[in-house]
């Protein structure tokens, strides 16, 4: 995968020059920090969340690295969530988002995370952040795309059955959220009116990270 391959090699680099511990480990997602007043060995592989949660106030740094599909076990991401919730304000925590998207439910409780922290987050995409994943990326305070990684946003999709008033109100629920998470991506300066419409009918549209760094400086500028 090659995702999996360049969030190691970023991951490698981070520990060997910044000298940060790895405190969390699964399929879906790793967590590396630095620490002060604490001392961590330099083996630390903690799995268990509560081999943790005493650790989040020595932490002067975080990067968390998402680098699989959101399953639809929420439990998956719950480190994440807890670390963005007890936070010190202003903590900086950088979050590496290369994921072909994945379950609504768990791109939601992240969203919400990031939204809520009091920490400094800074979302950055260097390969691909595609469907939930670029909806996760659009939530960081500041955000970081390489020029050459690949941004695709579209409406939420689903695969249902079941009664077919069922599904017709899940639907409508589904469309609802899609049409609020476009909207803060518009908002943002990243998408055109034009593109959030065609996002809306059902298209996907890919950007380079270049592109999307361009529109958001020219946003921030104040530009047209």
């Amino acid at each position: 995968d090659v995702d999996k391959d360049m969030m190691d090699i970023e991951k490698r680099e981070l520990s060997k020059s910044l000298k940060y511990k790895v405190i969390f480990k699964n399929f879906f997602c790793s967590i590396i920090g630095s620490f002060v007043d604490i001392n961590v060995k330099e083996d630390s592989i903690l799995i268990d969340i509560n081999h943790y949660k005493q650790l989040i106030n020595h932490m002067s740094k975080v990067h968390i690295f998402i680098y699989n599909t959101f399953e639809s076990d929420i439990t998956t991401c719950h480190p994440i969530a807890y670390i963005l919730d007890k936070a010190k304000p202003n903590t900086p925590i950088n979050i590496y988002i290369n994921s072909r998207g994945g379950d609504i439910s768990v791109m939601s409780y992240l969203i919400s995370a990031l939204d809520n922290t009091q920490a400094r987050t800074k979302t950055i995409c260097s390969s691909l952040a595609a469907s939930a994943g670029a909806l996760l990326w659009s939530h960081g305070k500041e955000l970081i795309a390489k020029d050459t990684a690949i941004i695709m946003f579209h409406t939420i999709q689903l695969g249902l059955y079941g009664h077919a008033k069922f599904v017709q109100k899940y639907s409508d629920v589904i469309n609802q959220i899609s049409e609020k998470e476009l909207g803060y991506v518009l908002q943002r300066g990243l998408i055109t009116e034009d593109e959030y419409k065609a996002m809306l009918d059902g298209k996907d549209i890919y950007f380079t990270g270049k592109t999307l760094m361009e529109r958001l400086n020219q946003n921030t500028n104040g530009g047209n």
